[in-house]
């Protein structure tokens, strides 16, 4: 039967981990990742885990899964953001960073979405580091790729460009 794709047995399991969370049944879902994660670290159920975690706000459990997925290589841009989401979201700072400078760096060559999300997240995690001259930069820099960009802080909600340029002034007079 020509054309005729024929699906693997773990694109079925990932397909059923999806129809589950998509249902609200995180434990169940939770639970078929745990007996596929039982044998391998596949990365596609490891990345599914991370998204019901994130759901959840589990985010600690969501950080360790995309950081698993992060040293293993076999990540995509998505990967870096989503992760950096979810570091941000428990406070890891450092690790959000790590993977934003990775993000930007793999994407250099393009100014996209990604790209300037990466560069306002840089701006909060070094804000958040008392980095300030690093999250003025950063900010600056997001503002030349989309002038307009406001993202949601995992924690804090939505956050526009002027919102956190006045928040890093705040907290550098503050410190000064």
């Amino acid at each position: 039967m020509e054309g005729l794709q024929v699906m693997s047995y773990n694109d079925m399991q990932i397909k059923e981990i999806k129809k589950l969370s998509s249902s609200g049944l995180y434990s169940e879902a939770l639970s078929l990742c745990a007996n596929l994660l039982r044998d391998e670290n596949n990365i596609a159920v490891l990345r599914e885990r991370a998204h019901i975690y994130t759901i959840m706000l589990r985010h600690e459990l969501a950080a360790t899964d995309w950081e698993a997925i992060i040293n293993s290589d076999a990540y995509n841009p998505s990967d870096l953001y989503l992760g950096s989401e979810s570091a941000i979201a428990c406070d890891q700072y450092v690790l959000a960073k790590k993977w934003l400078i990775t993000l930007i760096e793999s994407d250099s060559r393009t100014e996209n979405w990604f790209s300037s999300a990466a560069r306002f997240y840089l701006a909060y995690t070094n804000m958040m580091e008392k980095e300030f001259w690093e999250a003025e930069t950063w900010l600056s820099e997001a503002c030349k790729i989309d002038a307009n960009i406001s993202l949601p802080i995992p924690g804090v909600g939505l956050v526009t460009a002027e919102s956190l340029g006045n928040e890093i002034k705040s907290r550098k007079n503050k410190q000064a």
